[in-house]
């Protein structure tokens, strides 16, 4: 009576003692009645498993019978009586067969009318068809005539008026189909499917005796199911009987009968193309039958497995029907059975595509239960998360908000619910929180109701707190996902909460202790200067970061994580009137992807040669060691490419390209001046030399960025000039008029250098990083004589180093 035949595998070669043992008590008690007939669909498949023959009866009996103890004389009255006390106190008494070897039972001379009861339901009459009685493969190979025959036999006996006859000939055929392969008799079958269907449709509708209507159903449902038998019915003769079994849930009084009737339209494989037209009255039948006055968890989880096999069957019918069968699906998924609330969160989940598409049909329906249902649902929502049931509420809340659609906007009854979700201390609940927390963040999308200050505030305070205190990098990476998710249902408003969405939190990001959290940083960064957008238009039409074919179904379900390269670009004029925003987010987040580490010939040799390492770092054109991540430099190109994108089209320099220029000569010089804490704190070389190497490098890398975008013939050109530095020059050289062209600036920044470094092994690296520079200068008369003025102009040390250090640079002009 335990046995869950769910976890039999039928692919063994040979069965054990205890798999026939298994099977045979199995049969006997679905003979016998004791077996609920819900378990059909879940237990058909068990006597098909297993296509070896069982031995015969007394073999089986011998086995079903565990060795046992057998009891004293002196003690077989104590015992008995002891079962007799058991069962006035109305505990619960198992057969003796089933308690293991060390059970003892009294004798059969013994008389006692004490009957132990079984706790399971038995149907209205036990039928007297022996489970033995049907040949199996071995005996069908010793009497392969009578065997032929057995389906004649019993078409025979469907035609015939007595009752019990017909309840044999149902049994016979059930239990042969199930216990046998059914290929053998299938031309039979076809041959007499008309004497079937008018059987099923005879005794179905007739209401003199249950247990026929039972044997019936039974039968009908394994012929529902076989892909072998469908085909042979006629299409008018499947729409009789669904027609019958509709009727049959409504009518019936049988508690039995309405079950197998619902188990039927639940097992059924029929056609779509033939269901279809009776899907609004199975639906409507599945609707009573969950709410049918007989009360039964078995029907009720039958129905809405029923309602699940017709969605996949015909999702369009079943999808016009929400607003009949979506109600009581909404109430079981707070009932008290978990089994049920699964199932019913199961097909609402498995519905919903086409449901949110028809949000006209069940507008009144949401409007309804915002109105007087919402308050009670979240309540008994916040009773199982006292439950310990954080998990199911977080996938009920998704579903729900993603149904609810537009209507959700003026109701605050579901946001507060997942905040005990985000507070705990179970980080798997905290993951599915965050997962759950982008369906508001797309329903708020909708009709851009996410850009309001409040809303964003709602959807932030979450993903703030997550940055801040949260140390698991499972949890981080989940709240990164959410935020990316923010960023993309932004649309094209995300230039209108840029700071609170974008700037705040990437703060928070660029400077994560976790290295996936600070990559995805980067990589939307680089996706906001970069994404898909042509890079061939200027102006666009415009995009929104949605694209039109998603419509509200395709937003409110987008179940794919996003990845940093599913973000598009913003428009480059904003990106350019913006970039001190943008500079300022990777000035912060360099810090964490500089490597100053090794310092001499020898160790370089040793690092970077891996194809992790490779594909990781940018090497430093003069020492070629691994300097800065890949990763950052990408983003700083990105950069660069968008800022040219604008700025080429432009015949005259606008004020904003000028502007952007100067802003990017501005943090070369930042990284320049950066001290070594501040730029690679965790370095192991921490000497004068390689901070300052590192940070030469660094530079190097970003100028020959920024060179290749804007071209040498844009650095040295006098309308570029850098009006503010040329004063800020001339009070620190002496008022001493300075021309500072863009390259100017740039070799400024060399100039500025300390000059420790000459006579020691570093001053090669100085001179070969200057040399392209110099080439430039070379080629236009201003921006030479500009690198002569301020090397007349500045004033150095007065030390022989200095003095050196100037001599050279003299030389080099």
């Amino acid at each position: 009576e335990n046995y869950d035949p769910k976890t039999v595998n039928g692919h063994n070669d040979a069965l054990e003692h205890s798999d026939f043992w298994k099977l045979a008590s199995y049969q006997r008690q679905q003979q016998r009645g004791i077996i609920h007939q819900s378990n059909q669909s879940t237990n058909s498949h068990l006597s098909r498993t297993y296509t070896r023959p069982l031995p015969p009866p007394s073999s089986i009996l011998r086995q079903l019978t565990p060795p046992m103890e057998p009891l004293p004389n002196e003690n077989k009255e104590n015992h008995l009586q002891q079962r007799l006390k058991d069962a006035a106190r109305k505990n619960v008494v198992f057969s003796p067969n089933r308690l293991g070897p060390t059970a003892t039972v009294p004798s059969s001379s013994q008389k006692s009318s004490f009957q132990p009861k079984s706790i399971l339901k038995t149907p209205s009459k036990v039928m007297p068809f022996s489970l033995f009685a049907s040949p199996t493969r071995e005996d069908r190979s010793e009497d392969s005539a009578e065997e032929d025959d057995f389906v004649v036999t019993a078409v025979g006996a469907l035609r015939r008026d007595e009752v019990n006859d017909r309840i044999d000939a149902y049994q016979m055929l059930h239990t042969k189909f199930r216990v046998c392969d059914e290929t053998p008799y299938l031309a039979t079958v076809e041959e007499n499917i008309e004497t079937f269907v008018e059987a099923f449709k005879r005794d179905i509708a007739q209401t003199e005796c249950n247990g026929l209507t039972h044997a019936t159903l039974r039968c009908l449902g394994f012929f529902l199911f076989q892909p072998s038998i469908v085909p042979m019915f006629p299409a008018a003769a499947i729409l009789d009987l669904l027609t019958l079994l509709v009727s049959k849930i409504h009518e019936t009084q049988d508690k039995v009968t309405c079950n197998l009737a619902v188990w039927c339209i639940a097992i059924q494989r029929m056609p779509a193309k033939i269901v279809a037209p009776l899907t609004p009255r199975l639906v409507d039948a599945l609707v009573y039958a969950m709410r049918s006055p007989f009360k039964s968890v078995t029907i009720q989880n039958e129905s809405l497995a029923a309602l699940d096999v017709l969605f996949k069957q015909t999702p369009t019918a079943v999808g016009l029907q929400a607003p009949t069968w979506l109600p009581p699906v909404l109430e079981y998924l707070t009932h008290p059975i978990s089994g049920l609330r699964s199932k019913a969160l199961h097909v609402l989940t498995g519905s919903l595509p086409r449901v949110v598409e028809e949000q006209e049909r069940i507008e009144d329906l949401i409007g309804e239960f915002l109105e007087n249902r919402s308050t009670k649902f979240a309540k008994d929502l916040e009773e199982l998360l006292t439950s310990h049931e954080e998990k199911y509420v977080i996938y009920v809340w998704g579903a729900v908000v993603a149904l609810l659609g537009r209507k959700l906007h003026r109701s605050l009854a579901l946001n507060h619910l997942l905040k005990k979700c985000f507070n705990t201390r179970k980080n798997e609940v905290k993951v599915s929180a965050y997962a759950a927390w982008t369906r508001l963040i797309y329903n708020f999308s909708l009709n851009n109701h996410l850009l309001h200050e409040k809303r964003i505030k709602l959807i932030k305070t979450p993903l703030d707190n997550c940055f801040l205190n949260e140390k698991a990098v499972a949890v981080k990476m989940a709240g990164t996902r959410a935020w990316m998710a923010l960023i993309f249902a932004c649309g094209d408003g995300l230039t209108k909460c840029f700071e609170p969405v974008i700037t705040t939190v990437m703060r928070l990001v660029l400077t994560d202790e976790c290295d996936e959290v600070r990559v995805t940083g980067f990589g939307i960064l680089s996706s906001l200067f970069s994404g898909d957008v042509p890079s061939e238009s200027l102006n666009p039409p415009p995009y929104s970061r949605i694209p039109a074919p998603y419509g509200d179904t395709k937003i409110l379900l987008r179940d794919e994580n996003l990845e940093p390269a599913d973000i598009h670009r913003l428009d480059p004029k904003w990106v350019r009137a913006n970039v001190s925003v943008f500079l300022e987010l990777l000035l912060l987040g360099l810090r964490s992807q500089v490597r100053v580490e090794p310092v001499t010939a020898a160790e370089s040799a040793t690092v970077g040669n891996n194809q992790e390492e490779k594909e990781a770092w940018c090497k430093g054109d003069v020492t070629g060691r691994p300097i800065v991540t890949k990763l950052f430099m990408d983003t700083w190109t990105d950069l660069m490419r968008v800022l040219q994108l604008v700025n080429q089209k432009e015949i005259n320099p606008s004020p904003e390209g000028i502007m952007s220029l100067h802003e990017c000569l501005r943090f070369v010089a930042k990284v320049a001046a950066m001290d070594g804490d501040d730029l690679a704190p965790s370095s192991i070389a921490r000497t004068a030399y390689g901070d300052w190497t590192a940070k030469m490098e660094i530079v190097k890398l970003l100028t020959d960025s920024l060179i290749t975008y804007y071209t040498s013939r844009v650095l040295v050109s006098s309308k570029y000039r850098m009006v503010e530095e040329e004063e800020r020059w001339g009070v620190v050289e002496g008022a001493r008029k300075v021309v500072v062209t863009p390259l100017v600036f740039l070799i400024r920044q060399w100039l500025d250098m300390p000059s420790i470094f000459v006579g020691t092994d570093f001053e090669h690296v100085y001179w070969t990083m200057i040399t392209p520079f110099v080439g430039m200068v070379g080629g236009a008369m201003d921006a030479l004589l500009a690198v002569l003025g301020v090397l007349v102009a500045r004033k150095g040390e007065r030390t022989e180093q200095d003095r050196t250090f100037r001599a050279k640079w003299w030389k080099f002009m």
